[in-house]
């Protein structure tokens, strides 16, 4: 039976692979998206270690533990207008939902009603003193993140910098969910007129869907080959 639980646990931890891949090309045009790598783990090694022992045990397969953050720098792509922004660096846009400030890279924003600077989604980017507020005027924005109006100050994004990135989790709607503090001088560099693409390796993202996509069946054709095994077992042997 081991060798059916081996190769079961390796269908199943391709599917949750698979569905992560999926979900990267899926993403491969989103602005500032961030793509997830999967991470596999002994499944026999993983459970002595939850029960706090450090045995070696024979193996029982693999199991999908957890999806690893890619946080590299995407591609800059030009875009001309003049409220699409862009992070050189490893900062993050901080902005205001109804959930609490959640982290961004993806800097294509508008205004609303109010004339707020928004999200794609509505929510409300933070400068330092709070949302942010703009006048009717030419918008500039410096690369230290001070927003200006007809050449007037009209506030400083509030961007973020994670010391420890891998606290960062995916909220959905392309935010991220963990504390940052205040990037200093030098740590970011805002680029207005800019967008920052999606770090998806669609072609490599793709050559790993196919190599699992081989696997799977792999594992298939071992559980097959089990079955009929352990079936001559029980009913060609007992006839002997």
């Amino acid at each position: 039976m081991r060798g059916i639980y081996s190769a079961t646990s390796i269908m199943l931890a391709s599917l949750d692979y698979q569905g992560l891949i999926a979900k990267n090309l899926a993403n491969a045009n989103t602005p500032g998206y961030k793509a997830e790598r999967a991470r596999m783990d002994d499944f026999g090694h993983l459970l002595l270690e939850l029960n706090g022992d450090d045995g070696d045990p024979l193996g029982l397969g693999v199991v999908a533990t957890e999806a690893l953050l890619d946080l590299n720098q995407g591609p800059l792509r030009s875009t001309e207008r003049a409220l699409d922004l862009a992070i050189s660096g490893t900062a993050f846009f901080s902005v205001q939902t109804a959930e609490g400030t959640r982290l961004t890279r993806d800097g294509s924003f508008g205004l609303n009603a109010a004339r707020q600077l928004v999200t794609s989604d509505g929510h409300l980017v933070l400068g330092t003193a709070g949302p942010i507020t703009l006048p009717e005027g030419e918008v500039s924005i410096a690369e230290d993140g001070r927003v200006f109006v007809n050449g007037t100050a009209a506030g400083q994004l509030a961007l973020a910098v994670v010391e420890d990135p891998a606290r960062l989790a995916k909220a959905g709607g392309n935010l991220f969910e963990g504390a940052g503090r205040l990037a200093t001088a030098g740590e970011a560099t805002v680029l207005q007129g800019y967008l920052e693409g999606s770090n998806v390796d669609i072609a490599g993202d793709m050559s790993h869907m196919m190599a699992i996509y081989r696997t799977y069946e792999a594992a298939q054709r071992i559980i097959l080959m089990q079955s009929q095994t352990m079936d001559a077992a029980t009913t060609q042997v007992g006839q002997v």
